[in-house]
């Protein structure tokens, strides 16, 4: 046997190392796989928002409210749509 085999052998057993079942590793694989859909559709619905936000606001009612353009641009952006997606893709 080999310098390395040995090593690792001893390692094994001084460590306890022991061999995890296969539904570890498949779970494991869908809660990513799932983690990403569901990042995949909060973020389709946060584009979603700020498209339809970006389409269907009245652009001619910051003159009124006294704000610049840029900051009503600023408080119309969905802010809780981009925490979530943050969220979920962390």
């Amino acid at each position: 046997m080999s310098e390395k085999a040995k090593n690792i052998l001893e390692k094994i057993q001084k460590e306890k190392i022991r061999p995890r079942a296969k539904y570890f590793f498949v779970l494991r694989d869908l809660l990513v796989w799932g983690l990403f859909g569901l990042a995949t559709i909060v973020g389709a619905l946060a584009v979603s928002v700020i498209i339809f936000i970006l389409t269907d606001n009245d652009w001619d009612v910051y003159r009124h409210l006294q704000k610049s353009f840029w900051g009503y641009l600023f408080v119309s952006l969905p802010y809780f749509w981009f925490l979530i997606l943050f969220i979920c893709l962390s």
